[in-house]
């Protein structure tokens, strides 16, 4: 088996937990509010089972420590980034707050793990899409994704706490650790059918089908 992956992911999860340090030591200087644990929250994240508890994971730690009410995880689902989890929104928010996987989607999600206004998405929503997003104050966005592929999409509304560079880099570490996870799952499940007489080289674009988080041709 090839065990190069794992070790590429591990050095990712790694670097999240030296963002936290670092992170740490300036709350110390400058007071900022900053998660209790977040070194341990990507530690544990690295030993989750799929992508979906650890996604599970991150929205817990969002919103009891973080103070997020309101959140809602995109996953990308053939052709569209559709509402998988939320949190203090209506049920009907999971119809209505959906994107078509495109280039200029891709392109806005990629590059960085940064949040970003969520502003930057109004481009590329439906008016009615758009609408939703402001009817519940949505401010900030985190892509999760693996060079130019999208596995899903943080809407959050962020307190004060989290808008700032403590905070900003809080959720730069957990989304670039979840990330981690669901390229590591993928990675996994490819060697796991080139185990199996699948064969060939591992596709450098995944594509998750139907309700799996597993990416394919």
């Amino acid at each position: 088996m090839n065990i190069f992956p794992a070790v590429v992911i591990s050095a990712l999860v790694l670097s999240g937990v030296v963002i936290w340090r670092i992170m740490a030591e300036r709350r110390k200087v400058s007071g900022e509010s900053c998660f209790s644990d977040l070194g341990g929250t990507l530690a544990e994240l690295a030993r989750a089972a799929s992508p979906a508890e650890a996604t599970r994971m991150v929205m817990d730690v969002l919103g009891r420590e973080g103070g997020v009410e309101r959140i809602i995880y995109l996953r990308k689902h053939r052709r569209l980034l559709q509402a998988d989890l939320m949190v203090g929104l209506p049920d009907e928010a999971r119809r209505e707050i959906r994107f078509q996987y495109q280039p200029t989607l891709v392109k806005s999600c990629t590059g960085s793990f940064s949040a970003r206004a969520i502003i930057q998405l109004k481009s590329i929503a439906s008016d009615r899409v758009w609408q939703t997003i402001e009817a519940h104050q949505f401010n900030f966005y985190v892509p999760v994704f693996w060079k130019d592929h999208v596995y899903g999409l943080f809407l959050l509304k962020l307190p004060a706490a989290l808008a700032g560079s403590t905070g900003f880099a809080s959720l730069s570490a957990l989304a670039q650790s979840l990330s981690a996870v669901y390229h590591l799952h993928w990675q996994s499940q490819q060697v796991g059918n080139s185990a199996h007489g699948g064969g060939g080289a591992l596709p450098s674009s995944p594509e998750p089908v139907g309700d799996t988080t597993r990416p394919a041709r």
